[in-house]
């Protein structure tokens, strides 16, 4: 490969990198709106008037009785009716599934990628160490910084690798009983990650990704 072809296949990975992070960005940016919307009067009132309902279902199916709602109840309820959306479960929903995105999408840049000879480099540990060190290491600037975002990254891979892009039987702790069987869901992948960091990192290395492929 020339170094042309070289300088071209960097660039290709950088864009990547680019398309990556910015894809993140939309994504963190749509589960704070998500987020907004989730706490707001108008999907708490949706929930209200979705209880409302169900109470009055109930009561119209057994001629006014008082008696309390059942487990029974609120299934045969839900499976007739639905909530208008958005209501705040459809929010808190739809924020999970846009974090565990983020997630997997973030984790494209620091992990393994393949070559398209004489237009993407492969994301090698070599070619990370000279460019997405580089690039880093021009956001965080300080040691305990950069301590701080590695930090992240293993807590975001761990997350994508045990439960979010692949399936570790620990990690969903299976427990099978007499009649059910228990497991972790998925969104406890999120549990220990700051999305409100992931937000400010994201920006600043998609600004010095950008940076990096303008002066190729």
């Amino acid at each position: 490969m020339d170094a042309a072809q070289s300088t071209q296949a960097t660039l290709g990975r950088l864009s990547l990198y680019a398309a990556a992070l910015e894809e993140c960005e939309r994504i963190l940016a749509l589960d704070q709106l998500t987020v907004q919307e989730r706490d707001s009067e108008r999907a708490r009132a949706k929930d209200s008037d979705w209880s409302k309902a169900q109470q009055q279902d109930r009561l119209a199916k057994d001629g006014g009785s008082a008696r309390p709602l059942l487990l029974s109840d609120i299934r045969d309820f839900q499976r007739r009716c639905s909530k208008e959306f958005p209501s705040s479960l459809h929010c808190s929903q739809l924020s999970e599934y846009l974090r565990m995105l983020a997630v997997i999408l973030f984790c494209q840049v620091s992990g393994p990628g393949n070559s398209d000879p004489g237009n993407v480099a492969s994301n090698d540990n070599a070619f990370r160490k000279e460019y997405l060190e580089r690039i880093t290491s021009s956001v965080f600037t300080t040691r305990d910084d950069k301590k701080q975002y590695d930090e992240f990254v293993t807590a975001c891979k761990n997350a994508r690798d045990k439960m979010l892009g692949h399936a570790d039987g620990k990690a969903f702790n299976i427990k099978h009983g007499d009649v059910v069987t228990t497991m972790n869901l998925h969104i406890v992948a999120l549990n220990d990650l700051d999305f409100e960091y992931m937000r400010r990192v994201v920006s600043a290395i998609h600004r010095a990704t950008m940076e990096a492929c303008s002066t190729l």
